[in-house]
């Protein structure tokens, strides 16, 4: 419901009415006690107001928010970035993901628990993965043990998950030369978040040994 229909007609014309005996010469006693407890009446309407526009601003924040959710995994430093393009301060944007968090509708461990058992799964090293969820803004003791837990339920074994994407990268490499193909198969497990070692290894195993010294490159 917008502010002004919660704001009763009596509200607004405690108001006016202040204003306009304010505006006049005060005539006796009855008037200066009448003009007190109307300017504490007033005083009392714009607080509520206040407080009714400060409640609209921190739901608007929270539904733009949960709209965001609804669309894919956020983290909390994601959707107070998002949240920094409308007309809002630091505090009430603070305010509106607190409420999300307090209901259960934001989660940073439970995001990195997704995220990286997701990009485990497409092949990403487990140095990638973590890279990207300090990224997303995770803090570095959830990043951590949330790649740890992906790794021991999925009983992840990197140089194995290093070999899987590999084989199935070189499968588009069949027409370059063997030197070629074996530089742009390092480089793509290297970006993948592989270390050299392992990247190297899996790279002499699916390609061949030939053209080993550029990989030492």
């Amino acid at each position: 419901t917008h502010v002004v229909d919660q704001v009763s007609f009596r509200d607004l014309l405690v108001v006016d009415v202040v204003h306009d005996l304010a505006g006049r010469v005060v005539d006796g006693p009855a008037d200066l006690v009448r003009l007190r407890d109307l300017r504490q009446e007033e005083t009392r309407v714009v607080l509520w107001v206040e407080r009714l526009q400060h409640e609209h601003v921190i739901t608007e924040l929270a539904d733009r928010a949960l709209d965001a959710l609804a669309r894919g995994r956020r983290t909390r430093r994601e959707l107070e970035l998002r949240l920094r393009k409308r007309d809002a301060t630091p505090a009430q944007i603070r305010e509106a993901l607190d409420r999300l968090e307090l209901n259960g509708l934001l989660s940073d461990e439970a995001v990195a628990s997704a995220e990286a058992a997701a990009r485990l799964r497409r092949g990403e090293a487990p140095a990638r993965v973590k890279q990207q969820l300090r990224r997303k803004g995770v803090a570095g003791a959830l990043v951590s043990e949330a790649v740890a837990d992906a790794m021991r339920e999925d009983g992840f074994d990197e140089e194995a998950a290093c070999r899987a994407v590999a084989e199935k990268r070189a499968r588009s490499l069949k027409s370059d030369d063997p030197v070629a193909a074996q530089r742009k198969l390092m480089g793509f497990l290297l970006r993948r978040g592989y270390s050299g070692g392992v990247a190297r290894r899996v790279t002499r195993a699916v390609l061949g040994a030939s053209g080993d010294a550029d990989l030492e490159a």
